[in-house]
């Protein structure tokens, strides 16, 4: 349970990161660590010290609960966005994108599971 708990605060950090265009040298370099144990911390295989958390947020300007996994206004916009997206596309266009959910929703790599 906290193994995954890592894995989805990493991906947060590291979309919070990819949305303000940074390299995980940058961020590292921030925080006053090498990359690699940054790229750890998004690979949720190292725990984030909570020094590293509150400058994290700071530096994003989110709460902890954001960090830490309450979705976000911008979040619940962007799944909306997709949503107005898709509802513009015809029924072709429509099967593929259902298609593109079912291949990378297959893939663990980029899913919730439990």
């Amino acid at each position: 349970m906290a193994d995954k708990i890592y894995q989805e605060l990493g991906v947060r950090i590291a979309r919070l990161r990819m949305k303000q265009g940074l390299s995980q040298s940058q961020i590292a370099g921030m925080l006053h660590i090498a990359q690699t144990t940054y790229s750890n911390y998004e690979n949720g295989t190292h725990k984030i010290p909570l020094e590293q958390l509150q400058v994290l947020a700071a530096f994003y300007k989110v709460s902890y609960d954001e960090l830490l996994g309450e979705p976000s206004e911008s979040d619940i916009f962007d799944e909306r966005t997709m949503i107005d997206k898709m509802s513009n596309l015809n029924i072709c266009g429509k099967i593929k994108v259902l298609e593109y959910i079912d291949d990378i929703s297959a893939n663990e790599k980029y899913t919730w599971s439990l």
